[in-house]
């Protein structure tokens, strides 16, 4: 098990939630009171790092993606892989 760097497209985070008082559901677009990554919520990171460089207001509204820089155990690495988030490249570090 060793770590690696790389370059993940993953979308902006955003989770389906129900009040448990009223029983309405909304989508959840903030996870610990922030935007950030799907890829961060989802899996165990060492470091994430927005590298898309793109103007925000050039950036289109689908597909929801951005790309990140992570750090992280390869089988981590593997796990995301096999979920469907395209990895660009990756490197042992």
């Amino acid at each position: 098990m060793g770590l690696v760097r790389a370059a993940v497209v993953t979308p902006w985070y955003s989770e389906l939630v129900t009040d448990p008082e009223t029983g309405e559901t909304h989508t959840a677009t903030q996870y610990g009171g922030a935007y950030c990554p799907a890829v961060m919520v989802k899996y165990s990171l060492k470091s994430c790092q927005d590298v898309t460089s793109q103007r925000a207001e050039n950036l289109i509204p689908e597909p929801n993606a951005l790309t990140v820089e992570v750090v992280c155990e390869d089988t981590v690495l593997e796990q995301i892989e096999g979920d469907g988030d395209p990895v660009l490249w990756s490197e042992v570090i």
